[in-house]
């Protein structure tokens, strides 16, 4: 009976004894290869329902991981919310709801003279005295300083007397001195507790203002709770002086227009709040005609 040779698989003949091709006996079967000693057999293909199972798993927990990532981000947006529901007063005192006041606006004043501002006579008419000098202040700010020939320490009493009706002693003039020098300067160039030497000899300077633009709203704002927390009871809000201002213990004026503000020192002028408050007035009035 004709068949097949069983290692290589070429036709046989009847009654052919061996496989011309490859010379195996007719009848021997070849038992299949074995794999040499220390490796195993190929592994099974992976069962595809398995891996489906495994795919499905992993985007269950994807999913989960994503929505508790959502909840926690929803539950913080929420709790800020709240903060600035519950606060939106004072946020709105302190001027940090207001994104325009941190733009840019130029340069201060337009880049113009500050002491086109205020002219010396209206200084003289104030103080009672002649202004001998209106110049610019130093330190890379932009403001302007009125100057008096006199002695300093006189015009600190002449001033506190305007203000109290009475005489005044050397403790009452440092303190009020120190306290406004503290605020007037904002990048605090000037120690505190040591009062700036005179420009030119003989000469006082009995009124000094400087005008700014950097987050005007939010200065006056965090600048009057700083000093109501700090300084209880020394802070008076000036009506008609701007769009917002107040006077720190009869030393110091703050005022905003728009986004520019001007502060003003007066501890060594011979005037009062009312005065000072009249020079800053004008100050005010000429900025908006420009």
């Amino acid at each position: 009976m004709a068949g097949f040779c069983t290692k290589c698989g070429s036709p046989l003949a009847d009654g052919q004894g061996f496989c011309t091709k490859c010379g195996l006996a007719a009848g021997i079967t070849v038992p299949a290869p074995t794999p040499p000693a220390g490796l195993s057999p190929v592994s099974a293909p992976p069962n595809a329902a398995a891996q489906r199972q495994s795919n499905r798993t992993l985007i269950k927990v994807l999913l989960i991981c994503g929505a508790v990532v959502l909840v926690f981000f929803i539950a913080g947006a929420a709790a800020v919310g709240y903060f600035f529901y519950r606060h939106k007063d004072d946020i709105h005192q302190l001027g940090l709801d207001d994104p325009a006041s941190m733009q840019y606006h130029g340069p201060v004043l337009g880049g113009a003279d500050p002491c086109g501002l205020l002219s010396k006579e209206d200084v003289s008419e104030v103080v009672k005295m002649p202004v001998v000098r209106a110049e610019t202040t130093t330190e890379g700010e932009v403001g302007c300083e009125y100057s008096v020939m006199g002695d300093r320490d006189d015009l600190v009493a002449a001033h506190i007397s305007a203000v109290t009706k009475g005489p005044a002693n050397a403790m009452q003039r440092r303190e009020m001195e120190n306290m406004a020098r503290s605020f007037f300067h904002s990048n605090n160039h000037r120690p505190s507790f040591t009062p700036p030497a005179p420009r030119h000899p003989g000469e006082v300077a009995v009124f000094t203002f400087i005008a700014d633009n950097t987050a005007a709203k939010m200065q006056m704002g965090v600048t009057r709770a700083t000093l109501n927390h700090m300084t209880p009871g020394t802070l008076t809000n000036l009506a008609g002086v701007g769009e917002d201002g107040f006077d720190l213990a009869a030393a110091l004026i703050m005022a905003r227009q728009g986004d520019t503000i001007i502060r003003a020192m007066y501890t060594t002028c011979p005037c009062n709040t009312v005065d000072a408050q009249t020079l800053v007035q004008k100050i005010m009035s000429n900025m908006s005609e420009r």
